[in-house]
């Protein structure tokens, strides 16, 4: 056997050594390659024996790549390479060893593995709430069918087969110039065949979906018979409602959940921004919405603070480069309540300050203030609305020849204050830190405080899992069987509780959109990748109240969490909500 020169570069390190030892030893090289712990791993390595029946085939291995999402391997046709139809950038083949280097030379070409037999990530998680018991009890086989699972998120991957048949509308918000719907003129509905014409580029939306109602049979989702509405969203808050309003629709009179696992910190924290409202109006009998309840608990996004009549209390927030390596506008969004009167200033770590400012009652209320290190501040104190409490804004951008970090302080000082101190809740987004008076409590934005929401945590069911390659992978951070320390708190900023629920969410295997690029050591194969946040534990909740919808269609939010049962084990209602759901109660 010739050794052909190959490329290392683009091999995972499981098939260069597989590549190696079958170089050194023929197909009796490979034979350990396909046993892993003395359990069979894979059949990824084809006719490898030597008998005189497979001794005339070549030694081949199955692999997947990921390659240019138009690529063209025309160029590879009268090789011995057989690249399988369907796929984007991520696509497989079956490939002689010998061939091998061929691949891997190709231009388009950017990593290749071998195929590995895959452990059932998402069953671990079903396991842990006991739903198997669930939907087979009293000699049920409860799959959601009948019951609508609406997705709003980054679009869905409408060819992977764990959705086959079951998608009844995408509406794609993000294509210009579309016609439309009537809950909005803009983007483009499709169905049937042109479903596929949508694409989850992000990937976020496809996993999520194949948690609720995947029908994989290597990583099922929860409700793996429900239909599915998709919209890709524009991520704009009020497009978001008019999607909530389109799958309601289409739903009719069908049972259906709703899952949004999306969230922002621009509200007041207490379900009275027009996006809560929006979801308190839609949400009745047999039409339900789920919110994950955010990632923020340790980003030190919230501080809390007593500001003292006369006296003025100092907040520090750190302003840190974006993923461009440069400043995006740093925001602060502070509320408190409306019995109280407090006037907002701003220093640089230059010394350079605004002056204080009041409340405007009337007419421009916010002020654009330049100062001598060139930094720029914008803010904004109105009179008390919405909610009745005040709100005020503060834009910032640093000076130009600024180092990261760049520390801000936020200065807030007594004017008029009723008890003896106003408590001032802040929230910074835009790539900030607080670096004084942080606190992970209410870090729980919206939708996720829509009152008629159901809002939810993440739990911890795996922390380790094994990629296309065959490495061994982990998140360290993560504590098995305890709530995901980066789940958002509540409660809500005016005491309400929130979350209501806690979901499997950390370290979920799932559906994997092939017009995505995920990160080569999160992909389990070509149909599936890990990801683990509350975006993932909400659409597990939303696949369990599909079942209990698939049992009583006129279920209400109070009904669903009536329905569940709960392991409140010396749990903080304010992280974990009622705690980690089991099984259905009969």
């Amino acid at each position: 056997m010739n050794r052909n020169e190959i490329n290392y570069d683009k091999l995972d390190p499981s098939l260069s050594i597989a590549y190696d030892e079958y170089y050194e030893n023929g197909r009796e090289g490979l034979y350990g390659h396909l046993l892993n712990n003395g359990e069979a791993d894979s059949d990824a390595y084809v006719t490898v024996e030597e008998g005189a029946e497979e001794s005339a085939k070549l030694a081949r291995v199955v692999v997947f790549f990921k390659c240019a999402s138009d690529a063209n391997f025309d160029d590879l046709q009268d090789t011995g390479i057989e690249i399988n139809a369907g796929g984007h950038e991520i696509r497989t083949a079956i490939v002689p060893l010998d061939d091998l280097p061929r691949l891997t030379d190709h231009p388009q070409v950017e990593y290749v593995t071998a195929a590995e037999k895959l452990h059932l990530l998402m069953d671990a998680a079903s396991k842990k709430v006991h739903l198997p018991e669930f939907r087979v009890r009293d000699g049920k086989n409860l799959t959601g069918k009948g019951v609508i699972i609406g997705i709003i998120d980054t679009g869905i991957d409408a060819n992977h087969p764990a959705f086959k048949g079951r998608i009844l509308r995408i509406w794609d918000q993000t294509i210009k110039n579309g016609k439309g719907v009537p809950e909005g003129n803009f983007g483009v509905e499709y169905s049937g065949n042109d479903l596929v014409k949508s694409k989850d580029e992000n990937g976020h939306g496809t996993h999520v979906a194949g948690i609720a109602a995947s029908a994989g049979k290597k990583y099922g989702g929860i409700a793996p018979e429900a239909s599915l509405v998709v919209v890709k969203t524009t991520q704009l808050d009020a497009h978001i409602d008019a999607a909530i309003k389109y799958i309601a629709r289409i739903a009719k009179d069908a049972p259906a959940v709703v899952n949004i696992s999306l969230g922002k910190h621009t509200d007041a924290h207490d379900g009275t921004d027009f996006l809560s409202q929006a979801i308190d109006k839609c949400v009745r009998k047999g039409f339900i919405i789920c919110c994950a309840a955010g990632n923020e608990a340790q980003e030190d996004i919230h501080a809390q603070a007593e500001v003292i009549q006369g006296k003025t209390t100092k907040i520090t927030c750190a302003h840190l480069y974006n993923k461009n390596g440069s400043y995006a506008r740093l925001t602060f969004n502070g509320w408190y309540s409306h019995a109280d009167e407090i006037e907002v200033a701003v220093q640089t770590e230059n010394g350079e300050t605004t002056g204080y400012q009041s409340v405007i009652s009337g007419g421009k209320h916010n002020k654009k203030y330049v100062l001598k290190d060139e930094s720029v501040a914008y803010i904004s104190t109105p009179a008390p609305r919405l909610n009745g409490d005040h709100n005020f804004r503060v834009y910032l951008t640093p000076p130009q020849d600024a180092d990261e970090p760049f520390t801000w302080t936020l200065m807030l000082r007594g004017r008029k204050v009723a008890g003896k101190g106003a408590r001032v809740d802040v929230w910074c987004y835009q790539d900030g830190s607080f670096t004084s008076h942080a606190s992970p409590s209410i870090t729980i934005g919206s939708p996720g405080c829509a009152t008629s929401a159901i809002t939810v945590a993440a739990y911890t069911t795996k922390t380790e899992w094994k990629d296309a390659s065959g490495q061994s992978r982990s998140i360290k951070d993560l504590k098995l069987d305890t709530l995901a320390p980066f789940s958002s708190r509540g409660p809500r900023r005016d005491g309400k509780p929130k979350p209501d629920l806690t979901a499997p969410g950390a370290v979920i295997v799932s559906c994997c959109s092939q017009d995505s690029r995920p990160p080569r050591d999160k992909v389990i194969d070509s149909n599936y990748v890990v990801r683990g946040g509350t975006s993932m534990a909400a659409p597990f909740a939303a696949g369990v109240i599909a079942l209990l919808l698939s049992e009583d269609p006129q279920l209400d939010p109070a009904g669903v969490l009536a329905k569940l049962n709960y392991d409140t084990a010396e749990h903080d209602a304010n992280a974990w909500g009622r705690g980690l759901i089991t099984f259905p109660a009969k």
